[in-house]
């Protein structure tokens, strides 16, 4: 065990094993960089190993034990039996025992079933509302589109007399203009009839020469 930190001086993928029995793959030596500083993962250089042999029961025996006792605990307290439904299959000693537990878990109600891979917990359900409180909420928020309407049609309303006094001023401008148009035309038509008149032979005035009568 003393030769461990030397001949595991390599980053490299080890293969362990459980106390139930399964094996799992780990990284050991593995070096990471975690804010700009340098961290080795599960370093194997460093530190003492031994081992420990403990006689007793072994696994599958503890394992049908718990099972055991757990369902005298299930048959002693049924209110137990949905949240502890799951644990009592894991360690049942027949094939496919865990994945039942695990398809039972996500049945459990919420917040009993334990965090997966570093999850949180999901959060509870948010309370039942209130009858009273939601028929006020609806009627607050009629309320509020029914003011909103009005203003909106209000202010519509008012965009709509603006428009209709601008479209009346502009008339008005447009007939005044007309109206002076007109009028200096008829000014210059009558200035040219009564130049042409004051030209014509046999009109009032034209072509007497002054008399003069002796004193």
């Amino acid at each position: 065990m003393r030769l461990i930190p030397k001949i595991y001086d390599t980053e490299r993928v080890v293969r362990v094993m459980h106390e139930d029995g399964e094996e799992e793959a780990i990284g050991v030596n593995q070096v990471v960089f975690e804010q700009g500083e340098q961290r080795v993962l599960n370093d194997l250089t460093i530190g003492d190993y031994d081992v420990v042999v403990d006689s007793g029961p072994s696994y599958a025996t503890k394992r049908q034990e718990a099972a055991d006792s757990m369902l005298q605990f299930a048959a002693a307290v049924p209110q137990a039996a949905a949240a502890t439904m799951d644990l009592i299959a894991s360690n049942m000693d027949w094939p496919g025992a865990d994945q039942i537990a695990d398809r039972l878990k996500k049945i459990l109600p919420p917040g009993l079933a334990d965090s997966q891979e570093g999850q949180p917990l999901a959060p509870p359900p948010p309370p039942p509302v209130n009858p009273k409180d939601a028929t006020a909420a609806a009627a607050n928020a009629a309320k509020a589109d029914l003011t909103k309407a009005q203003t909106v049609g209000q202010q519509l309303d008012n965009l709509a007399k603006e428009f209709e006094l601008e479209h009346f001023v502009q008339n008005l401008s447009a007939a005044m203009a007309q109206a002076q148009q007109l009028t200096a035309a008829l000014t210059a038509m009558n200035a040219q009839t009564g130049a042409a008149q004051g030209g014509m032979p046999g009109a009032p005035g034209a072509g007497l020469a002054p008399t003069c009568q002796p004193p």
